[in-house]
């Protein structure tokens, strides 16, 4: 069985982590003899990072108009059982790639949040018309996707959504957004966050009774973020930096702890996004007094790497969720900032909706407030919030099931 997965981003390392969790899954339901390729953004750099993984370059990055103008023509070709003429007409860079799909048994659309009008959506909708175009099954797997508001994205993904062989989705709120366009939506599950079924029961089990350390270690995951809706960027900008800052020293001036900064994007300088470079800026906004009990990983992280560094945490403040999925799985706390709708749809499962942070009103005292009434309380609500990833994690698992039952 040829399986290829398409709008993968693996220097990402929580897009890294989803991919991992969709390979597990993929083998689980067809076994471990399926053929796999992975088309991503960064081929080559993955190449150098994960060189256990078949990358290519994906096709929403590398052809223009006229080179899918190409593709297209070739598919209807294909379809009438041309697959000769279509050769012909492609140079041999498309005609490999054109090829490999065309000898696919199913395409998988990877997990994670992309879908989404912060991003320019164009060539991704092209790349999907494509593959349908093949008559090939296409499967978009534990999405947070929309909402579509503009006029011809709702157009072309009503049109994509309803010939798609399987939609998974992590949140309601994605479901709304499909439901929303009109379609029949007897081809979408809602299954919890891939990287969740990597948890372990045992560990999960005893995390219900852990107790804080002596010296209190608390680590702390920020970002960039420039998709702001209520305040100019710049200025929220500030104000989440200001908040963080805040809270390093509460920590340290109030509770004698430590804080380390750690993320799962990070250390890659080919990648555009470094994570603990936005750390910096914070500490830089401290007194060297409240520096000296900050540590900032700089490093590149593969997952055993940032589990063992995690997994010593006391509590985790998470902006990046899949930091936070990653902590959850180690037994670790978390206190989220929501900077999309996923972040709060999967927390409003697992603690009180009050003590999830927001990026947009996040201010120096909400955050002290929120971090005071999380840390007091705790270890009452330990128990049922690893009762309640114990839960995620089967729903994680429920994605094998719905893959088995595709008629391919």
């Amino acid at each position: 069985m040829n399986i290829l997965i398409i709008n993968t981003v693996a220097l990402n390392g929580g897009d890294y982590l989803i991919l991992e969790s969709l390979l597990s899954t993929l083998k689980e339901a067809y076994g471990e003899e399926i053929s796999i390729g992975v088309y991503d953004l960064h081929n080559e750099v993955a190449k150098k990072y994960y060189p256990h993984i078949q990358f290519r370059k994906s096709l929403s990055s590398k052809y223009d108009v006229d080179q899918w103008d190409i593709l297209m023509k070739c598919a209807d070709l294909y379809i009438a059982e041309q697959e000769g003429q279509a050769l012909a007409l492609l140079p041999p860079m498309m005609k490999e790639d054109f090829t490999d799909f065309c000898n696919a048994d199913l395409v998988v659309s990877t997990g994670g949040t992309y879908l989404v009008e912060n991003y320019y959506l164009g060539s991704r909708i092209i790349e999907f018309a494509f593959i349908l175009n093949l008559n090939k099954p296409l499967v978009f797997f534990t999405q947070s996707l929309g909402p579509f508001n503009q006029i011809l994205h709702r157009k072309y993904f009503s049109d994509i959504m309803d010939d798609a062989d399987l939609i998974i989705l992590r949140d309601q709120e994605s479901l709304r957004n499909i439901a929303s366009l009109g379609i029949d939506t007897s081809n979408v599950k809602i299954c919890s966050d891939a990287v969740f079924s990597q948890s372990s029961i045992s560990v999960l089990t005893e995390a219900k009774d852990k107790v804080l350390n002596n010296t209190l270690q608390i680590g702390i995951s920020v970002r960039y973020w420039r998709y702001y809706k209520k305040s100019p960027a710049k200025v929220a900008q500030e104000r989440y930096f200001r908040s963080i800052a805040s809270l390093c020293k509460f920590i340290v001036q109030h509770l004698d702890g430590n804080v380390v900064f750690v993320s799962t994007c990070q250390g890659i300088p080919e990648y555009h996004t470094d994570d603990s470079k936005a750390a910096i800026e914070i500490s830089n906004l401290l007194p060297q007094e409240i520096k000296d009990r900050l540590t900032i990983i700089k490093d590149f992280l593969y997952p055993d790497d940032f589990n063992d560094i995690v997994s010593g945490f006391d509590l985790f403040v998470s902006t990046r969720m899949h930091g936070a999925i990653q902590s959850l799985n180690l037994g670790v706390p978390v206190l989220p900032i929501a900077y999309e709708f996923k972040t709060r749809e999967l927390f409003n499962k697992l603690i009180d909706s009050g003590m999830i942070l927001d990026i947009e009103t996040i201010n120096e005292n909400n955050i002290i407030e929120v971090f005071s009434e999380f840390y007091a309380n705790i270890d009452k609500f330990r128990a049922d919030l690893f009762d309640k990833v114990i839960a995620e994690r089967q729903s994680s698992l429920n994605a094998i099931g719905h893959l088995r039952e595709l008629v391919i």
